[in-house]
Protein backbone atom coordinates (compact mmCIF):
# COMPACT_ATOMS: atom_id res chain seq x y z
CA UNK A 1 0.00 0.00 0.00
CA UNK A 2 1.00 3.33 -0.40
CA UNK A 3 1.22 4.11 3.35
CA UNK A 4 3.71 1.16 3.65
CA UNK A 5 5.97 2.72 0.48
CA UNK A 6 5.89 6.22 2.18
CA UNK A 7 8.45 4.73 5.05
CA UNK A 8 10.90 4.06 2.33
CA UNK A 9 10.75 8.14 2.02
CA UNK A 10 10.57 8.96 5.29
CA UNK A 11 13.70 6.85 6.40
CA UNK A 12 15.76 8.38 3.61
CA UNK A 13 15.40 11.66 4.76
CA UNK A 14 15.76 11.13 8.64
CA UNK A 15 18.06 7.96 8.77
CA UNK A 16 21.61 8.05 8.74
CA UNK A 17 24.61 5.40 9.57
CA UNK A 18 26.48 5.72 12.69
CA UNK A 19 29.19 3.73 14.33
CA UNK A 20 26.95 1.29 15.63
CA UNK A 21 24.18 1.44 13.31
CA UNK A 22 24.15 1.64 9.22
CA UNK A 23 20.76 2.70 9.29
CA UNK A 24 19.93 4.74 12.11
CA UNK A 25 16.32 6.54 12.25
CA UNK A 26 17.45 10.13 13.51
CA UNK A 27 13.61 10.88 13.37
CA UNK A 28 10.47 10.51 15.36
CA UNK A 29 7.21 10.57 13.34
CA UNK A 30 3.20 10.18 14.07
CA UNK A 31 0.86 9.34 11.64
CA UNK A 32 -2.66 9.75 11.76
CA UNK A 33 -4.82 7.00 9.76
CA UNK A 34 -8.36 7.43 8.64
CA UNK A 35 -10.43 4.70 7.83
CA UNK A 36 -13.92 3.65 6.66
CA UNK A 37 -15.72 1.40 9.29
CA UNK A 38 -17.89 -1.15 7.29
CA UNK A 39 -20.34 -3.34 8.96
CA UNK A 40 -21.36 -5.92 5.98
CA UNK A 41 -22.42 -3.39 3.00
CA UNK A 42 -23.15 -0.29 5.05
CA UNK A 43 -20.21 1.83 5.34
CA UNK A 44 -20.36 4.37 7.81
CA UNK A 45 -17.40 7.15 8.39
CA UNK A 46 -15.49 6.65 11.48
CA UNK A 47 -13.31 9.32 12.87
CA UNK A 48 -12.41 8.08 16.12
CA UNK A 49 -10.52 4.30 16.19
CA UNK A 50 -11.65 4.20 20.01
CA UNK A 51 -15.36 3.65 19.29
CA UNK A 52 -16.04 -0.31 19.95
CA UNK A 53 -18.60 -2.59 18.48
CA UNK A 54 -21.21 -4.33 20.33
CA UNK A 55 -19.68 -8.10 20.93
CA UNK A 56 -22.44 -9.24 19.03
CA UNK A 57 -21.54 -7.47 15.93
CA UNK A 58 -18.06 -7.38 15.94
CA UNK A 59 -17.19 -10.64 14.03
CA UNK A 60 -18.68 -8.86 11.03
CA UNK A 61 -16.81 -5.28 11.61
CA UNK A 62 -14.17 -4.41 9.27
CA UNK A 63 -12.35 -1.11 7.99
CA UNK A 64 -11.13 0.06 4.99
CA UNK A 65 -7.90 2.73 5.37
CA UNK A 66 -9.04 5.52 3.29
CA UNK A 67 -6.27 7.99 4.05
CA UNK A 68 -3.26 9.41 6.87
CA UNK A 69 -1.46 12.21 7.22
CA UNK A 70 1.76 12.72 9.22
CA UNK A 71 1.35 14.77 12.27
CA UNK A 72 4.45 15.23 13.14
CA UNK A 73 8.34 14.46 12.07
CA UNK A 74 11.03 15.36 14.23
CA UNK A 75 14.27 15.24 12.70
CA UNK A 76 17.61 15.63 14.37
CA UNK A 77 18.82 18.86 12.30
CA UNK A 78 22.00 19.25 13.78
CA UNK A 79 23.15 16.41 11.49
CA UNK A 80 22.29 18.33 8.08
CA UNK A 81 24.73 20.71 8.49
CA UNK A 82 27.42 17.85 9.34
CA UNK A 83 27.58 14.15 11.04
CA UNK A 84 30.07 13.68 13.84
CA UNK A 85 33.38 12.02 13.58
CA UNK A 86 32.94 8.40 12.11
CA UNK A 87 29.39 8.73 11.39
CA UNK A 88 27.27 9.86 8.39
CA UNK A 89 24.85 12.52 7.21
CA UNK A 90 20.92 11.68 6.21
CA UNK A 91 20.85 9.09 3.65
CA UNK A 92 19.04 10.96 1.47
CA UNK A 93 22.08 13.48 0.42
CA UNK A 94 24.22 10.08 -0.53
CA UNK A 95 21.46 9.33 -2.99
CA UNK A 96 21.53 12.60 -4.59
CA UNK A 97 24.87 12.59 -4.77
CA UNK A 98 24.39 9.52 -6.57
CA UNK A 99 21.77 10.29 -8.76
CA UNK A 100 21.11 9.80 -12.67
CA UNK A 101 21.65 13.02 -14.29
CA UNK A 102 18.99 13.10 -15.91
CA UNK A 103 16.86 13.47 -12.80
CA UNK A 104 18.60 16.32 -11.95
CA UNK A 105 18.16 19.33 -13.21
CA UNK A 106 20.83 20.74 -15.69
CA UNK A 107 21.72 23.14 -13.19
CA UNK A 108 21.89 20.67 -9.71
CA UNK A 109 23.77 18.58 -11.88
CA UNK A 110 26.49 20.59 -13.43
CA UNK A 111 26.72 21.99 -9.81
CA UNK A 112 27.31 18.80 -7.78
CA UNK A 113 30.88 16.71 -7.97
CA UNK A 114 28.25 13.76 -8.52
CA UNK A 115 29.70 10.35 -7.38
CA UNK A 116 32.41 12.34 -5.18
CA UNK A 117 30.31 12.51 -1.78
CA UNK A 118 33.81 13.50 0.12
CA UNK A 119 34.15 16.69 -1.92
CA UNK A 120 30.99 18.26 0.03
CA UNK A 121 31.93 19.22 3.45
CA UNK A 122 28.04 18.10 5.33
CA UNK A 123 29.15 14.83 4.00
CA UNK A 124 32.83 14.47 5.31
CA UNK A 125 31.90 13.10 8.62
CA UNK A 126 32.34 9.47 7.61
CA UNK A 127 35.02 7.04 8.19
CA UNK A 128 36.91 4.59 5.41
CA UNK A 129 34.57 1.89 6.69
CA UNK A 130 31.63 3.50 5.73
CA UNK A 131 32.46 4.98 2.36
CA UNK A 132 29.65 5.70 -0.13
CA UNK A 133 30.09 2.75 -2.70
CA UNK A 134 27.86 4.29 -5.05
CA UNK A 135 25.99 1.23 -5.57
CA UNK A 136 23.27 0.98 -2.64
CA UNK A 137 23.09 4.83 -3.16
CA UNK A 138 21.58 4.59 -6.49
CA UNK A 139 19.39 1.85 -5.75
CA UNK A 140 18.24 4.41 -2.46
CA UNK A 141 17.39 7.12 -4.90
CA UNK A 142 15.76 4.78 -7.50
CA UNK A 143 13.35 3.95 -4.36
CA UNK A 144 13.09 7.51 -3.52
CA UNK A 145 12.10 8.51 -6.84
CA UNK A 146 9.64 5.52 -7.42
CA UNK A 147 7.80 6.59 -4.31
CA UNK A 148 7.83 10.06 -5.33
CA UNK A 149 6.10 8.94 -8.65
CA UNK A 150 3.96 6.27 -6.50
CA UNK A 151 2.35 9.35 -4.77
CA UNK A 152 1.56 11.52 -7.80
CA UNK A 153 4.93 13.99 -7.11
CA UNK A 154 5.61 14.53 -10.97
CA UNK A 155 8.69 15.00 -11.97
CA UNK A 156 9.33 18.57 -12.29
CA UNK A 157 8.40 19.00 -8.53
CA UNK A 158 11.07 16.01 -7.61
CA UNK A 159 13.57 18.57 -9.35
CA UNK A 160 12.56 20.87 -7.22
CA UNK A 161 13.50 18.56 -4.53
CA UNK A 162 16.44 17.40 -5.77
CA UNK A 163 17.34 21.40 -6.30
CA UNK A 164 16.94 22.61 -2.37
CA UNK A 165 18.80 19.44 -1.32
CA UNK A 166 21.91 20.25 -3.82
CA UNK A 167 21.58 24.25 -2.56
CA UNK A 168 22.05 22.95 1.06
CA UNK A 169 24.71 20.83 0.31
CA UNK A 170 26.84 23.23 -2.00
CA UNK A 171 25.99 25.84 1.09
CA UNK A 172 27.99 24.28 3.47
CA UNK A 173 30.93 24.49 1.21
CA UNK A 174 31.37 28.21 1.29
CA UNK A 175 33.55 29.38 3.27
CA UNK A 176 33.34 33.09 5.15
CA UNK A 177 36.44 35.20 5.84
CA UNK A 178 36.44 38.03 7.96
CA UNK A 179 36.86 41.52 7.18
Amino acid sequence: SLLLRTNSLLEAFGNASTGRNDNSSRFGKLIEVHYIRTEGSHATSQSNSSRRAHPSTASSLNARLTGARIVDFLLEKTRAAGAASGEKNFHVLYYVMHAPPDELSAEAAAALPLGQPERIAYLMGQNDSMAATGEREQRGFAEVTSCLEDMGVPQASRQELWNILTAMLLLGNLSFIES
